[in-house]
C-alpha cells in the first residue's frame, strides 16, 4: 500500500491518503502521525519519508512507501543587538521586547514541537552577562537557550575606508543597530566561527514577530526531506536601500564565471526580487559552503551594507540564482499565522519561472 503525507499550506491540513484495504486507513494514518511528533531527543528529530518532490503550488508531499529516517538537527534565532549594558549588568528596557518575543514562540512554535529544538540569542557582548541571560532562561524553563556572540565592532576596513562605509542615500537615517543586523544575516552568522555551524538548519524569527496560532509542521523536517536550501514566508519586490547592489551582484557572478540554472534568474536580481524577511529559514551547509561565504564577504567588503543599508531580504535572492537554484527554495506563507508590528504579514511565495511582474 501505498501513504502519502501532504503538508497544505495553510498550515493546518495534515491530510493522508491510503490505496489499501480500508479497515487499516485509521490505524497507519494515527501511527505515522504519532510517529511524527513523538521524538524528545534535544536537537534531533527522526520521522520516516521521503521527498517525492520539491514545491508544487505550496503543497509539499511525502510518501512512505520507501522508508527513510531523517534526522534534523535545527535551531531557531532571535538577533537582539545595541543593547546598552548597565555597569552593573542589571535588567535593560529593551530586554522586555526579547522576552516578549521568546514568549510567543515559546507558546506558538516551540510547545507543538515538544521543545525539542533549542533557541540561540545571537548578541554582541550583552549575553556574557550571567544576570541578564539568567533573565532569558526563567522565560523559558522548558527549553534549552544557547547565546551566541556576533563582534559586530567596526571592522578595520571601515576605519581604513571611512568614504566607502559612510551611510547615504534614501537609507541614509537608518540606525547603526539596523546596519550591524543586516552585517550579521549576511556575513557574521556563517562564518568559521560562528556557533551557527554545529546545526544543519535554522529557523531566524525576528523581535518584532508575534505569532497567533500553534504550528502545524516541523520547518526542519520540510527543509531536509525536500532537499531545501532556503525557505521564506511571502515574496516582494522592492528596490529601496539596495542603490547598487544588483550591478555589483551581476558583476560578482560575471567574473567569477557563475552559471544561473534558475529561468530569469538574472532578471530577479536585477529587479530587486526579495524574500521578505523577517522570518526565513536555511541549510547551513549551504550558506557556509566556501564558494557562498566568499560572496558573502565579498558584500560586506564592499560597503554597501553600512553605506547604503543592503539587506540580506535581497541578498539571499541572488546567494540562491549564483549558487543554487529556485526549485530548492520553499515558501511557507499560508502555514504561519503571524503578526510584524501588530500588522498581519500578507503575501505569498515567488512565482519563479514567470515574469517578475508577476511578483510585485
Amino acid at each position: 500500500s501505498k501513504i502519502q503525507y501532504r503538508w497544505v499550506e495553510n498550515g493546518s491540513i495534515l491530510s493522508c491518503r491510503v490505496f489499501s484495504i480500508v479497515g487499516l486507513l485509521l490505524f497507519v494514518c494515527l501511527f505515522v502521525s504519532f510517529s511524527l511528533v513523538s521524538f524528545r531527543t534535544p536537537f534531533l528529530v527522526a520521522t520516516k519519508a521521503k521527498a517525492l518532490s520539491n514545491e508544487l503550488n505550496g503543497t509539499i508531499t511525502f510518501s512512505l512507501s520507501e522508508e527513510k529516517t531523517y534526522e534534523v538537527k535545527g535551531v531557531f534565532l532571535f538577533l537582539a543587538i545595541g543593547y546598552p549594558i548597565n555597569r552593573k549588568h542589571r535588567s535593560i528596557g529593551q530586554l522586555s521586547v526579547l522576552v516578549h518575543a521568546l514568549q510567543s514562540w515559546d507558546r506558538f512554535i516551540s510547545e507543538p514541537l515538544d521543545r525539542k529544538y533549542p533557541v540561540m540569542i545571537l548578541h554582541d557582548g550583552w549575553g556574557h552577562s550571567e544576570t541578564l541571560t539568567e533573565i532569558i532562561r526563567n522565560t523559558l524553563i522548558n527549553s534549552t537557550v544557547l547565546f551566541g556572540y556576533m563582534n559586530t565592532s567596526i571592522a578595520e576596513m571601515m576605519r581604513s575606508d571611512a568614504d566607502r562605509f559612510r551611510p547615504q542615500g534614501i537609507c541614509k537615517r537608518a540606525l547603526p543597530g539596523y546596519r550591524k543586523m543586516n552585517r550579521v544575516f549576511v556575513r557574521l552568522m556563517f562564518e568559521d566561527n560562528s556557533p551557527l555551524r554545529q546545526f544543519e538548519y535554522w529557523m531566524r524569527i525576528d523581535l518584532d514577530i508575534r505569532f497567533h496560532h500553534r504550528i502545524a509542521f516541523d520547518p526542519f523536517i520540510v527543509m531536509k526531506a525536500g532537499n531545501f536550501v532556503f525557505g521564506y514566508h511571502v515574496c516582494s519586490r522592492h528596490g529601496g536601500c539596495q542603490e547598487g547592489f544588483p550591478g555589483f551582484a551581476l558583476n560578482y557572478k560575471t567574473t567569477h564565471n557563475l552559471t544561473v540554472t534558475t529561468e530569469l534568474g538574472e532578471e530577479y536580481v536585477r529587479t530587486h526580487t526579495m524574500f521578505y524577511g523577517n522570518i526565513g529559514m536555511g541549510e547551513v551547509k549551504f550558506f557556509t559552503s566556501t564558494p557562498v561565504l566568499n560572496y558573502l564577504r565579498a558584500i560586506d567588503n564592499e560597503g554597501g551594507i553600512w553605506r547604503q543599508r543592503w539587506g540580506d531580504q535581497h541578498i539571499y535572492v541572488s546567494v540562491i540564482m549564483f549558487f543554487s537554484d529556485a526549485n530548492r527554495t520553499v515558501s511557507i506563507s499560508k502555514m504561519l499565522n503571524a503578526t510584524h508590528k501588530s500588522a498581519l504579514l500578507k503575501g505569498g511565495p515567488c512565482k519563479f519561472f514567470q515574469r517578475v511582474k508577476m511578483n510585485a
